[in-house]
Formats: structure tokens, C-alpha cells, sequence
């Protein structure tokens, strides 16, 4: 995922043009949750589609799970308590899903990464 922070690119509407069928999360925050407790890991952009072998690697090394939240989900006047149940994505066990945001609306490509139906 690289340092806290990170910005895949300064225009987020030029990174979607790039990529229009990658799940990607500007601003995002990577919480970890152990013994019912979340902690934020890490933040910033991430391509979920490009970046899952990664996330799913971490949940195993870290042994708990692992949710990636909006911006406004992990921050500001939730920082303190995050809203998990509105994950983007999460993985526990190397079991990995989307939030209910994308219900229907993604696939699996010929590489197994996640992304977004052409017609969605």
C-alpha cells in the first residue's frame, strides 16, 4: 500500500479514466480489528483492484481482520469510532468481499482481481 498518505495520483478523475473498471478508494482508511477493538492502520488512496493480494496477505500476517472505509467513515466526527459496518471492502481469513455498495455491480477478471462489471 506504500506510505500514509499516499495519493495515487494528483486527479482522481484522471485515475478513474485510466482505470474505469478498478474498485478504487481515495482518501481511504485501513482498520484493523482485534478483540472487538478497531485500530486504524494506515490511510490514503487505495486500488483494490490491484491491491488485494496485498490486503489479504496483511489480514493473514496480522491475524484479525481487516476493513478499507471511506474517508468520512474512518474520520473526522468518526475517528473514534470508526463505522466498519459501511466497509468498502473486508477480509478475514483470506475470505475477501465487498461492502453491499457494490452488490451486483463487480466481478472477477480473467487475473482474479476484483472490478467492476463493464455494464455496471
Amino acid at each position: 500500500m506504500g506510505l500514509m498518505g499516499r495519493i495515487l495520483s494528483q486527479s482522481k478523475s484522471g485515475y478513474r479514466g485510466r482505470h474505469p473498471s478498478h474498485i478504487v478508494v481515495f482518501n481511504s482508511n485501513l482498520f484493523v480489528v482485534i478483540d472487538g477493538q478497531p485500530y486504524k492502520a494506515w490511510f490514503g488512496d487505495i486500488d483494490i483492484t490491484l491491491e488485494e493480494g496485498k490486503l489479504k496477505a496483511l489480514a493473514n500476517q496480522v491475524k484479525a481482520p481487516l476493513y478499507v472505509l471511506r474517508e468520512h467513515d474512518g474520520r473526522f466526527m468518526n475517528e473514534a469510532k470508526p463505522r466498519i459496518q459501511m466497509a468498502v471492502w473486508q477480509c478475514d481469513k483470506d475470505v475477501s468481499m465487498l461492502g453491499s455498495d457494490y452488490d451486483g455491480l463487480w466481478e472477477r477478471n480473467p487475473k482474479g482481481q476484483l472490478v467492476l462489471k463493464e455494464d455496471s
